[in-house]
């Protein structure tokens, strides 16, 4: 990803699981930390993120750059 991501939870408790991305790879070092109502942290480029909501949450997120609607920097994993 290249993209910087600013999250402001409003609401609830997530779980994020963070892992690093080197040329293309994911570089599964499953980082993970808690995060609830009031918590505000930035994910930097070339990290993955997972997020587990623990109870019903509300977050804003804001990113460094437009989104490229033809080739946006979102992956999912189901």
């Amino acid at each position: 990803k290249d993209t910087i991501e600013l999250f402001v939870i409003l609401e609830g408790e997530i779980r994020i699981t963070l892992n690093k991305v080197s040329n293309g790879r994911l570089l599964l070092d499953g980082q993970e930390f808690d995060a609830k109502s009031g918590d505000v942290f930035v994910i930097e480029k070339n990290v993955n993120h997972i997020f587990s909501v623990r109870t019903d949450s509300k977050w804003i997120n804001a990113l460094d750059r437009v989104t490229d609607q033809n080739s946006p920097d979102i992956h999912r994993i189901n």
